[in-house]
């Protein structure tokens, strides 16, 4: 969440649908999956171990623990970066 918070502070009072480029696809081990539009993710860690976390323009953030996804498609973090 740090990411996030230092992005959105370079951001501030210019965030929109180009600052949330992707939209990614996580696919979860049970054969579902979920879909965002104008999102971005990044992997982190917090005290139950890490975490897929998908920031959204609209909907705010989701947290996904990664023991549970078996693959996620779309580009990775907030500037594009590959995965």
């Amino acid at each position: 969440m740090k990411q996030f918070a230092n992005y959105v502070s370079a951001k501030a009072g210019k965030l929109n649908a180009g600052a949330f480029p992707i939209m990614p696809v996580v696919s979860f081990e049970d054969g579902s999956n979920c879909s965002f539009n104008y999102a971005f993710y990044e992997k982190e860690s917090c005290v139950s171990g890490e975490v897929l976390v998908v920031y959204t323009e609209y909907c705010g953030y989701h947290c996904f623990p990664m023991e549970l996804i078996m693959s996620v498609q779309g580009v990775k973090g907030a500037q594009s970066d590959a995965s």
